[in-house]
């Protein structure tokens, strides 16, 4: 497979693993192998409570969306009128889909969220226990977080052999990375090792710490989004 971009030529294979699902990179072939499974712990009638008492909802995923959407489809109607905040594009498309219009930072990440919403008193986050600690840490009592869903990581050893047949790898979140470490150990592999020997593009900088931590290589996506993803992947993979 190939395609023309500019005067370079596109082609190759890469290895994501979203509980949700492939990101759409064309014109790359994905191969998705979920490393994390989202279990929902939403409490609606903690969440209820929040957001009325709230000036300002964040959600920092289009995960927490869904499962709002799922769990307790009124809450949305309670957050009309109120402040709401995506922490980038796609967050803020799955909130347009429910009737809700988000501000989104300028930068996609949690550092970003904290600069948007330093003006705000009176914070609701719906997001994933294992969500940055940036958030909690820099807004202090401002904040309170209202967990939508538990993160848990898989050991996949499958991973270790799909490294060799793949261009690159995507590591979109903290958790994925620590993920991806965990399987290769589980395989016997040496992470450092199996992975200093293939291209790794990264969605923020803190989903690089677990791989910073391991002195492994990596290429940072200038926007963190699947879309500054697929532009690092171009940039390194075409017309190798």
């Amino acid at each position: 497979m190939g395609e023309e971009t500019g005067t370079k030529r596109c082609r190759g294979k890469v290895l994501t693993f979203r509980p949700r699902g492939a990101p759409e990179l064309d014109p790359f072939d994905v191969i998705n192998v979920p490393l994390l499974q989202l279990v929902p712990t939403l409490k609606p009638e903690e969440l209820e409570e929040s957001i009325k008492r709230a000036e300002a909802v964040v959600f920092t995923s289009v995960t927490g969306v869904e499962v709002v959407k799922e769990k307790v489809p009124s809450v949305f109607n309670l957050i009309k009128g109120k402040n709401v905040i995506a922490i980038g594009p796609k967050t803020a498309q799955a909130l347009r889909e429910v009737g809700l219009e988000a501000i989104v930072p300028k930068e996609f990440t949690s550092e970003g969220l904290v600069e948007l919403l330093r003006n705000y008193n009176s914070i609701v986050a719906v997001r994933s226990s294992k969500g940055s600690k940036e958030l909690r840490e820099r807004l202090g009592n401002k904040l309170k977080e209202v967990i939508a869903y538990e993160t848990l990581r898989l050991k996949r050893k499958e991973v270790a052999e799909l490294l060799n047949e793949v261009d690159a790898v995507v590591v979109s979140s903290a958790e994925i990375a620590r993920a991806l470490i965990e399987s290769l150990e589980e395989a016997g592999v040496d992470p450092s090792k199996a992975l200093s020997e293939t291209e790794i593009v990264v969605i923020g900088p803190f989903a690089a710490k677990p791989l910073e931590e391991l002195g492994i290589r990596f290429h940072l996506a200038e926007e963190a989004t699947f879309e500054g993803v697929k532009r690092k992947l171009i940039e390194i993979l075409c017309n190798k």
